[in-house]
């Protein structure tokens, strides 16, 4: 069975599944270079076809992520009961129900309008359970709790579902789109003065600098926790929407610095959603957490659920915005066929690759100077230049699928200074508060995170933060946030071996384990495609060295 997933929302992309497996995966920013952008994805499935050598004409399903419509059924109580409960919000809902009606109807439009050859292919899937799919279905577990939270999709902000291999995942909860915390934090994002649903871990970032006691008074007026409901208070205080700032919060939040009002927001998010979670854990006695949705691209809110009384573990999709609910989408249809999906997804490389000519042409093109070097050269001479405390431009095989370079599009550096931070950042023309994150050989990582466990397949993709031990805050300093956490990369060599052997090269010459990986791209682009891509990046002085396929270009 072939089954394409597209979404054409947030972050557009598509999926290839073939039998059991996601065989190729990719987002259109990658190749337009428009950051997360918003188009029907032609690019993305001209790869992902071309990538298994088939046509459209040779697919079973396409599976889309989005704008399946109003589940009536669960929807309308909650619409109706929100409504009694909040009179003087009525218009406000009404607003709110009939721009998102347009603008499903606008993109559903779409999709019929661009596949008209395929149209009977096409299979909607109910955007949270696809965001569900994608979670449950790619992690290592047999049984497990799964809490969806985002923005909004086909009128829900959130689900929690019971998931098990044998009876599949069953909704037992839900959230409309008028108490959505993905629209709460963006709100906070836009008031900070930051792009929303796009910036929001800045405000993550930011919020280590702040005390949340200021002015989290001001964020409990936004959203309340009572008798195990997350609700939102509708009006002067908190909307549905980022185009319109609720003007009591900007009046009220006014008089506080940006990190304390960075700080309440996300203390108060931990909050309501770890007080939500923690009942069904006790009740259902699951210790398995599996995550998905932009708000879990919040790696501090991930830390606080795995940190819940009874919970073991947690996995996060490695793209858990809408890009990755096209994945998920496709993996929704292969259940429904009697498919099952080969578990876990042990890694995101499922982008293009390039090979040694093609990479080879392009250098000509640039005009730059270049060596061929053999494998195990490439990797000492990019070991030695870290330890030299220079940058390097590292592009190996296929792409990563997802918002985080994981070691094949990656820039690499050494983390032994907290001054890093601010000359890499400015370099990069990136927010001088962002956090870099670390890679970490796996043998060494109980060294340095404190709970971590080999078991923690959300620390292979650096979507969860963990507390530092004192060795790992002396050895590597510029990977620690002011709040003493990290968000990792934990590599094992059947993984990635090359990486894998840059980083063991570099500790066996200084006794650290890790160092920074932080996306190869300058601020506010995509991480980079192509080997063009790679090169307009190595002009602009972002790397020092550029090492990509057998080449090495900065000797």
């Amino acid at each position: 069975m072939k089954i394409l997933g597209i979404t054409n929302s947030h972050d557009s992309g598509a999926a290839l599944i073939v039998g059991n497996e996601i065989v190729a995966a990719a987002n259109e920013e990658r190749f337009t270079r428009i950051k997360m952008h918003r188009a029907f994805p032609w690019n993305s499935i001209a790869y992902v076809l071309k990538e298994w050598g088939i046509t459209l004409k040779d697919v079973d399903f396409i599976a889309s992520g989005c704008w399946k419509g109003l589940d009536s059924e669960k929807m309308l109580p909650l619409i109706i009961d929100k409504a009694c409960k909040s009179p003087n919000a009525k218009e406000i809902m009404l607003s709110r129900i009939n721009a998102s009606l347009a603008s499903d109807a606008e993109f559903r439009g779409q999709l019929y309008k661009e596949l008209k050859a395929s149209e009977k292919k096409l299979v909607f899937v109910d955007h949270h359970r696809a965001h569900a799919c994608s979670a449950f279905y790619c992690s290592p577990f047999d049984e497990a709790l799964v809490l969806t939270v985002d923005g909004r999709g086909d009128f829900k902000s959130l689900t929690l579902s019971i998931a098990s291999r044998h009876e599949g995942i069953k909704e037992i909860d839900c959230l409309s789109e008028f108490d959505s915390l993905g629209y709460f934090y963006a709100i906070i994002t836009k008031y900070l003065g930051f792009k929303p649903s796009r910036h929001e871990g800045k405000i993550t970032g930011l919020a280590a600098y702040g005390n949340p006691k200021k002015c989290i008074g001001a964020m409990q007026k936004m959203f309340k926790f009572e008798n195990g409901k997350i609700s939102s208070n509708l009006g002067g205080y908190y909307m549905p929407t980022v185009h319109v700032l609720p003007e009591k919060l900007v009046e009220e939040l006014k008089i506080y610095k940006k990190e304390d009002v960075a700080a309440g927001a996300q203390v108060w998010l931990e909050d309501l959603l770890t007080n939500y979670l923690q009942r069904y854990v006790k009740e259902y006695r699951i210790e398995n957490i599996c995550l998905a949705g932009g708000v879990f691209a919040n790696v501090k809110v991930n830390q606080r659920i795995m940190e819940l009384d009874g919970v073991s573990n947690v996995y996060i999709h490695p793209h858990m915005g809408d890009g990755g609910v096209g994945t998920g989408a496709a993996i929704a249809v292969l259940q429904d066929n009697e498919g099952e999906l080969k578990k876990p997804l042990k890694h995101v490389y499922l982008g293009p690759e390039f090979s040694d000519e093609k990479i080879e042409a392009a250098l000509k093109k640039y005009n730059v100077k270049y060596e061929r070097v053999a494998n195990n050269e490439k990797i000492k001479i990019a070991a030695e230049f870290v330890d030299n405390n220079k940058a390097v431009g590292w592009f190996q095989g296929r792409m990563e699928y997802g918002p985080r370079a994981l070691g094949h599009r990656t820039i690499l550096h050494a983390a032994t200074s907290r001054e890093v931070n601010d000359f890499l950042n400015k370099r990069l023309h990136r927010t001088e508060f962002m956090p870099f994150a670390p890679v970490t050989l796996i043998e060494k990582a109980k060294e340095c995170y404190n709970g971590w466990d080999r078991n923690h397949l959300a620390s292979r993709f650096m979507t969860i933060t963990y507390d530092c031990t004192p060795k790992m805050k002396k050895n590597s300093p510029g990977v620690v946030h002011v709040d003493n956490t990290a968000r990792p990369q934990v590599i094992e060599r059947e993984d990635n071996k090359e990486y894998y052997d840059v980083v063991r090269a570099y500790y066996k010459k200084t006794g650290i384990p890790s160092m920074i990986n932080t996306s190869f791209n300058d601020h506010e682009e995509p991480i980079v495609c192509s080997p063009e891509n790679a090169l307009d990046s190595y002009k602009k002085d972002n790397v020092d060295i550029l090492i990509i396929g057998n080449f090495v270009v900065g000797l």
